[in-house]
C-alpha cells in the first residue's frame, strides 16, 4: 500500500550534526506548531518499516534528489558534474538522504563499479558520469524484475537524463525549461528551488497521509527521509536575499502551494489540494493555482524567512560528513 502510495505521489507531481545553526524553526511560527513539531515530527526511528519492499520503494523515492540535483547542475552549466563530489563542493544539491534502515547518511560510491547486490549494501547508491550529457545511478532495491515474478534484492540501474528531461523542465510546477534561462545565478536560483520544491510537495503529501493534517513548518515537512547539507543550504539563503526572488510557500485550508518569480519570471505556481480522507488519490494537483481564491497572508516560508529559518541539529549534515566513497 505504501509502495502504491508513493506511486501515485510521484504521478501526481521531490543525526547529523553542524555548528552552524542548533535549534528549531522558522520565526513566525508559534507554540502550537513547535508542539507539533515535537511531537510528530520528531517521533519516527529507524527503519521506519520493517516490510523490505515498503522500505526499498521508500528508499527510492528519496534517490530522485540525486537525478533533480545532477540535472540541474547539467542545465546549469551544460555539463554532467565529473563526479558526485563535485555536485556536492558546487553548492547545487540542498538535501542529502537518509538510509532509512539504519538512520545514517546514504552512502555514495563515486565513479565506480555497481554496487554489490548484498541486503548489508541497501542505502549505497554508485554514480558514474558516462559522458558530458549522461551518467548513471545504480542502487539497491528490494522487488521483482519484469523477467520473473520473484521478489528478491536486485541492483538497479538508471541512466540520465532522458530526452523528456532535456527538453523541459524537472522540477514540479516549473512552467518555463531550465535551458531557455541566460543568467547562470537564476538558472542556479530555479534548480534549487526546484528541489526545495520537491520536497516540500511530495513530503507534505505523504505527512497529510500519515497524520491528517497539514504540516505547519518546514521541520514538519522534512521528516525522517532528508537531511539538510548545512553550508549549501546557507549559500542558498545568501543567494536568494541578494537576488531579486520573490517566493511564498505555505497552506490555506486542505491545501498548500507554492509560488516562485525570479527576476520578474515567473517559474512556479502550484497547488496540490486535499479533498478530504488520508490518501494521496484523493490529492488533485493543479499547475496553475487559482491564487486569488486562496489565503497567502500568512506563509509558512517566503524569501525574507529563509535566511533565518533555524534547522535542529538532527536534520543538518555538513559537506565534510557525507560519505562520498571515490
Amino acid at each position: 500500500m505504501r509502495f502504491f502510495v508513493l506511486l501515485i505521489m510521484v504521478a501526481v507531481l521531490f543525526g547529523c550534526s553542524s555548528n552552524q545553526k542548533t535549534d528549531i524553526v522558522i520565526d513566525n511560527s508559534n507554540k502550537q506548531t513547535q508542539e507539533r513539531d515535537t511531537s510528530i515530527s520528531d517521533n519516527w526511528s529507524f527503519p521506519i518499516e520493517e516490510n523490505d519492499k515498503s522500505l526499498s520503494a521508500i528508499q527510492l523515492s528519496s534517490y530522485d534528489i540525486f537525478r533533480k540535483a545532477s540535472i540541474g547542475y547539467f542545465k546549469t552549466y551544460d555539463n554532467m558534474p565529473d563526479s558526485f563530489n563535485t555536485l556536492v563542493s558546487s553548492g547545487h544539491i540542498l538535501f542529502w538522504p537518509r538510509n532509512l534502515s539504519t538512520g545514517n547518511p546514504v552512502q555514495i560510491l563515486d565513479n565506480s563499479n555497481d554496487v554489490i547486490v548484498n541486503e548489508q549494501n541497501f542505502g549505497e547508491v554508485g554514480y558514474k558520469r558516462l559522458s558530458g550529457s549522461s551518467a548513471q545511478f545504480n542502487y539497491l532495491y528490494f522487488g521483482q524484475d519484469e523477467s520473473d515474478d520473484q521478489d528478491m534484492w536486485r541492483n538497479l540501474k538508471y541512466v540520465f537524463p532522458s530526452e523528456s528531461d532535456l527538453e523541459s523542465s524537472i522540477f514540479i510546477g516549473v512552467n518555463t525549461s531550465i535551458t531557455k534561462i541566460l543568467d547562470e545565478d537564476e538558472k542556479k536560483l530555479l534548480a534549487m528551488f526546484g528541489q526545495l520544491t520537491d520536497i516540500l510537495f511530495t513530503n507534505s503529501g505523504n505527512f497529510y497521509v500519515d497524520n491528517g493534517v497539514l504540516p505547519s513548518s518546514f521541520i514538519e515537512t522534512l521528516g525522517p527521509q532528508y537531511f539538510v547539507i548545512g553550508e549549501n543550504f546557507d549559500s542558498f539563503a545568501k543567494l536568494v536575499d541578494k537576488s531579486n526572488v520573490q517566493f511564498k510557500w505555505g497552506k490555506d485550508d486542505e491545501s498548500n502551494y507554492v509560488y516562485l518569480n525570479i527576476n520578474g519570471n515567473e517559474y512556479i505556481k502550484h497547488c496540490i489540494y486535499h479533498g478530504g480522507g488520508n490518501n494521496l488519490s484523493d490529492m488533485v494537483s493543479m499547475f496553475s493555482c487559482e491564487f486569488d481564491l486562496l489565503d497567502t497572508s500568512k506563509p509558512i516560508l517566503t524569501q525574507e524567512n529563509l535566511k533565518d529559518l533555524i534547522i535542529p541539529e538532527k536534520y543538518l549534515i555538513s559537506k565534510e560528513e557525507i560519505p562520498i566513497i571515490e
